[in-house]
């Protein structure tokens, strides 16, 4: 059983309404696989916590504000197992600690000031700011280490699926590009040929031909909106291609700088509406397929004045270290230096976090494997 099954079933044993029901189950659908409630921010690259703002903005069904949302989570939070939907490691931690927990306020102290001291065997350092028991303080530990930093990694992942674009981008005879959305992105939708005959029966009663009346207009209203998105995800992809045809002629050397609030400018929507746009979606191009988030990102400038897109710098990264004699790898600072060569500024701190992103070794456990 995947999480959001196991979830969704203990929700339909709540007191709540259905309304509540289904504004949890939305929630539930953006943890992430761990049971966080983290999302991707492709400003920073990092996993950030979702704003209730974020996903009150994102509900469809009626207007919600953060209260409304605060309100889902904190019920959410009460299901099994205990851990789940939160925002860091220290709130997913203080939900696993019960009132009837050994050492209960000596843990929470822990989880909420000194998780790094934990880390580093700094015992004497809680003892001396927190005035507890040393015995207390090893007991409470000893209970922290019980506790499950990833308490949605239990559950199974959903079956791996393979890539399906929604978006085609096709090279033309005279060099230029074209887009398409792939025949199968949506399945058909339509209104039932049936229902409708009976709508308009004006045999049936009133209350009856009211219901239908109302159900049409939301099925009218589906339809237009799924139109809309088709179009926007069209738009979107036609003015990253426009954004990024160096990518498509020469290569992901040639990828530009681009932000989400360039295309939504372009476009005419909110910059919201674009990520939701991408998220997800898969582009079919000459070069192969690429998530359409592959193409947003910061960069940097050369000596020569030109953008250069962080991804392209990941690239050469990649090409360096592929190219290094291996009984004398590069070490972070050479590799700056053959940026440097190239005329660009890249700082140590940032090749390292890119090498590291990778999972490549340091140099010095390069050479120790190659040496083996």
């Amino acid at each position: 059983m995947s999480l959001l099954q196991h979830l969704v079933e203990q929700l339909h044993t709540q007191d709540i309404t259905p309304v509540e029901l289904d504004l949890c189950e939305y929630v539930i659908s953006h943890l992430d696989s761990n049971g966080y409630l983290l999302r991707h921010d492709p400003e920073t690259r990092k996993m950030e916590p979702y704003t209730l703002e974020d996903l009150a903005f994102g509900y469809a069904e009626r207007p919600v504000n953060a209260d409304d949302i605060e309100e889902a989570i904190l019920t959410i939070q009460t299901l099994d197992p205990a851990g789940l939907a939160a925002r860091n490691i220290k709130e997913c931690l203080l939900l696993q600690v019960r009132a009837d927990s050994p050492n209960a306020d000596v843990l929470r102290t822990i989880i909420r000031q000194h998780l790094e001291d934990v880390a580093h065997h700094r015992l004497q350092m809680i003892q001396k700011q927190t005035s507890y028991d040393f015995d207390d303080i090893s007991d409470a530990i000893e209970e922290l280490k019980t506790l499950d930093p990833k308490p949605g990694s239990r559950f199974a992942a959903p079956s791996p699926r393979a890539i399906k674009p929604e978006v085609v981008v096709e090279r033309t005879e005279d060099g230029d590009y074209t887009v398409r959305l792939a025949d199968d992105f949506l399945p058909p939708v339509r209104i039932s040929k049936e229902y409708l005959a009976v709508k308009k029966d004006r045999r049936q009663p009133k209350p009856v031909r009211d219901m239908l009346k109302d159900k049409f207009q939301k099925a009218q209203w589906l339809l237009s909106a799924i139109e809309q998105r088709k179009d926007t995800l069209r738009r979107v992809t036609q003015e990253i291609v426009k954004h990024q045809q160096g990518f498509f002629d020469l290569g992901p050397d040639h990828i530009q700088p681009l932000k989400m609030e360039q295309i939504a400018e372009q476009v005419g929507v909110h910059v919201t509406t674009v990520s939701r746009a991408v998220d997800d979606k898969y582009m079919q191009t000459p070069r192969g397929i690429f998530p359409l988030r592959r193409f947003f990102g910061g960069g940097t400038k050369s000596a020569a004045g030109q953008n250069v897109a962080w991804e392209s710098v990941k690239t050469k990264l990649l090409e360096f270290i592929a190219e290094e004699d291996k009984k004398d790898p590069l070490s972070d600072e050479a590799l700056m230096a053959k940026f440097a060569e190239m005329g660009l500024s890249v700082a140590r701190r940032t090749v390292t976090k890119y090498r590291e992103s990778k999972n490549i070794p340091t140099s010095r456990q390069r050479r120790i494997r190659v040496g083996n």
